[in-house]
């Protein structure tokens, strides 16, 4: 059984979570200080001092989380299958991977860029390819969706939904590849 998933997910729910609580805090905080007179607040600063300073330390400890949460990259997309003895979790790179290995293999394309996402548990492929100027295109289209859908799905066991091919050019010039 097939789970789409991100890596870290757990992580970056809390991290939205106390974004959204942190951005309204200051809004709250920023409205007080427009709307409360200056010489309550003076007045209550003072008072609460020990709370404004465990306040200050608050809000410093969840920018730094937050900041951290920011720089530590994006998330993995993946696919998660649960096994009998554990779970087999496919990156996006992966699926991206094994349909450029396929395509590299066709002569009749020069250059090509992969796209995968992942749509109802099932990949979807986005190909950008460059052809030699004397293929028929529509002909190595169908043959090279044909060919990563078996191969995908007999490698990774993920149904393949569609591949959108899109040819973004033709090269000038016939080159043959260095086999």
């Amino acid at each position: 059984m097939w789970l789409y998933g991100r890596e870290g997910c757990d992580l970056k729910l809390v991290s939205k979570v106390l974004s959204v609580i942190y951005i309204v805090s200051i809004l709250i905080i920023a409205l007080g200080v427009l709307l409360i007179p200056q010489g309550r607040l003076v007045d209550w600063i003072r008072f609460d001092y020990k709370y404004v300073v465990v306040g200050s330390a608050v809000y410093l400890l969840v920018s730094l989380f937050l900041l951290l949460m920011s720089a530590s990259g994006k998330d993995v997309e993946s696919v998660v299958m649960l096994t009998e003895h554990g779970e087999i979790a496919l990156s996006i790179v992966t699926l991206e991977n094994l349909a450029k290995s396929v395509i590299n293999e066709l002569k009749d394309v020069k250059e090509a860029k992969v796209k995968a996402h992942i749509v109802k548990n099932q990949v979807v492929y986005y190909i950008s390819i460059i052809v030699a100027r004397d293929v028929v295109i529509p002909e190595l289209s169908e043959k090279l969706q044909k060919q990563v859908i078996e191969f995908v799905e007999r490698n990774s066991g993920i149904k393949v939904a569609a591949i959108k091919v899109k040819v973004e050019n033709v090269a000038a010039f016939l080159r043959h590849k260095v086999e």
